[in-house]
């Protein structure tokens, strides 16, 4: 019986032993594990804020190009809006101007049919009639070259 006891302190010794540096092991791997972890997400973290930097600075550099972009479209807008405008002015300035010669040319005309007029009277309409004539031909090329461009 003493080599049983024996036999059997032995292996609860060796068993103590084991198991000694097995949770001291298992302590350890615990440790390890918690710290590296912990690192790990730290490490995230700061790379998590550099990344969301790094967004935040593109979003700005964007919206900054944006707005620059957009300003120098609704400059060009506003350009273009003016030039059309000033065509329509010009336009409306050249019907305008055919109205003012042909309006006083049509009532000579409707004078002269509904009475004989003096020889001297009919030289002078007529010489009236080719000079509002010559007038009259620019203002409808100045019309007929707005239609052209405004179409």
């Amino acid at each position: 019986m003493a080599e049983s006891s024996t036999l059997s302190t032995v292996w609860s010794v060796a068993a103590a032993i084991i198991l000694s540096f097995g949770g001291g092991g298992a302590i350890v791997a615990l440790l390890s594990i918690w710290l590296g972890k912990l690192w790990a997400e730290r490490l995230m973290e700061r790379e998590r804020a550099a990344h969301e930097q790094e967004l935040s600075r593109l979003r700005a550099d964007l919206e900054a190009r944006n707005q620059t972009r957009l300003a120098e479209i609704q400059r060009e807008l506003d350009i273009q809006q003016e030039k059309q405008l000033g065509r329509h002015r010009e336009k409306l300035e050249a019907y305008r101007n055919v109205v003012d010669v042909v309006t006083p040319l049509l009532a000579d005309f409707n004078r002269a049919l509904g009475k004989r007029l003096p020889p001297k009277e009919v030289a002078e309409a007529v010489e009236k009639f080719d000079r509002e004539r010559l007038r009259l031909y620019g203002y409808l090329a100045l019309v007929l070259r707005f239609t052209i461009t405004m179409t």
